[in-house]
């Protein structure tokens, strides 16, 4: 059984962010964190946005406990107002292999939900089902 929170935006969407496409510093890093010397026709210029009105983020049995708010379902509801998630984005690098041989196919920086600090976040704030 998965214990979820469900935040979601009443108007508009609660994670918007949109992802810039990479320059010399963007090659740069995903060369050092793959460790090789990529060429530039398998480095991506961007990669996904992230758009949702709605985002479920599994937690673990003791903060469903802390809260106080899964007695009676696994899973609970948090409104919260437009953009509410943009602050915890972050960007990490992406790597596509071949599963055969582990040659990098594709590599890029996405950006993605730090769902880790959202969960900090919510316990250190209390448990809040609705920010505002």
């Amino acid at each position: 059984m998965e214990f979820k929170i469900k935040i979601q935006c009443s108007t508009g969407n609660c994670l918007w962010a949109h992802v810039n496409p990479i320059g010399l510093t963007g090659v740069d890093r995903i060369r050092q964190e793959v460790g090789a010397i990529l060429p530039l026709d398998r480095i991506a210029p961007k990669c996904t946005s992230l758009v949702s009105s709605e985002v479920n983020i599994e937690i673990k049995e003791k903060v469903a406990r802390d809260s106080n708010l899964f007695d009676f379902s696994n899973k609970i509801e948090i409104k919260v107002p437009e953009e509410f998630l943009n602050s915890f984005v972050i960007e990490v690098v992406k790597v596509d292999k071949n599963p055969e041989t582990g040659e990098i196919l594709h590599a890029c920086i996405e950006t993605v939900l730090d769902t880790q600090a959202v969960i900090k976040w919510w316990e250190a704030e209390g448990f809040p089902t609705v920010v505002s």
